[in-house]
């Protein structure tokens, strides 16, 4: 979920110190925010989030 710190107050947490990115782009990566279901898995998860071809433009980036 892409979001500021409004989610915070639900338990999201930003995924950037667990390596979890959105897009090349700092700016957004800065923004993702990640809820993890099982706290087990904090620090075993790394890697690209990719969203279905609706949320990209006609040259890839994100919306």
């Amino acid at each position: 979920m892409l979001g500021g710190d409004y989610y915070a107050r639900f338990g999201f947490e930003s995924g950037k110190p667990y390596g979890i990115t959105v897009t090349e782009n700092e700016f957004d990566n800065e923004h993702l925010q990640i809820l993890f279901l099982d706290p087990s898995l904090k620090n075993c998860l790394a890697g690209k989030l990719t969203y279905c071809s609706a949320f990209y433009d006609d040259d890839g980036n994100l919306l």
